[in-house]
């Protein structure tokens, strides 16, 4: 399908060019789909130490390390686009989920309030989310 297709094309332009950044991104995202996500998360690796300045990857990087059961080692990849990019509204969500699964609850609040003001929603699903992990007494 797609899939296949998109990866075959990434694996062909890194024949090309086997150093170029956004297709060894692309084939990491590719992979993690795949549900090879070992595999993924070492391209994905190698990317941010190659440009530790890519969100992109380091987006995906945290993708592909919460997918792998180390929520510690994603939040610092979230963090590290959120540094990049502070307004990036997509990883504030992916931070406060990895927030809440490692039991992190002021953090979790004050970005979720940044997350509110940011977007100037009230943020229902993950207020519920966070809500329910730690209720206010």
């Amino acid at each position: 399908g797609r899939q296949e297709e998109g990866e075959r094309a990434v694996r062909r332009a890194l024949v090309i060019d086997p150093g170029h950044l956004q297709s060894r991104i692309d084939l990491g995202i590719f992979l993690m789909r795949d549900q090879r996500v070992v595999e993924g998360q070492l391209l994905l690796e190698e990317a941010v130490r190659d440009d530790p300045f890519s969100s992109r990857a380091w987006q995906a990087l945290g993708a592909a390390r919460r997918r792998s059961g180390d929520p510690q080692s994603a939040g610092l990849a979230f963090e590290r686009v959120l540094e990049l990019q502070p307004d990036n509204s997509e990883v504030m969500g992916d931070l406060i989920e990895v927030y809440i699964a490692t039991n992190r609850e002021s953090e979790a609040r004050d970005l979720l309030e940044t997350m509110r003001r940011l977007t100037k929603d009230s943020q229902p699903v993950l207020t519920r989310r966070v809500e329910d992990r730690w209720p206010e007494n």
